[in-house]
């Protein structure tokens, strides 16, 4: 790389961190950034295996575990199906699943869902 594209990457690479601090989600975008940082070629993964969820996708995470459509689970959380859509799909990107069904058995498997790790729910009553 010529000295002038060094430059140009670096000034690059510099607004694109200055825009990341601003921004309240960055998503999976942090990972890569960090990776950047260290040097390393790809994008940095948590040791758990998915990356930090917002407190909005938890709260969409744990809805989904319920019968309710998604359309009334945008109306439980006041906001539109579109935003519903979009923190499905990120969530499904993040727990790197491909369905409702695949990502509560995957936030089950991770403890998000109050289920932690191998823990079996008791069916007997008192």
């Amino acid at each position: 790389m010529a000295a002038g594209e060094e430059a140009e990457a670096r000034e690059l690479r510099a607004r694109a961190r200055r825009q990341l601090t601003a921004c309240p989600d960055p998503g999976f975008l942090r990972g890569w950034a960090k990776a950047e940082d260290a040097g390393d070629p790809g994008p940095a993964s948590p040791a758990d295996g998915f990356d930090e969820l917002s407190e909005r996708e938890l709260a969409v995470l744990r809805l989904l575990s319920s019968r309710l459509s998604l359309r009334e689970i945008g109306n439980e959380l006041y906001v539109s199906l579109n935003t519903i859509k979009t923190h499905t799909r990120n969530l499904y990107a993040k727990l790197r699943v491909g369905s409702r069904q695949q990502a509560v058995i995957r936030a089950r498997e991770l403890g998000l869902l109050g289920h932690p790790r191998g823990a079996r729910r008791s069916h007997t009553t008192k």
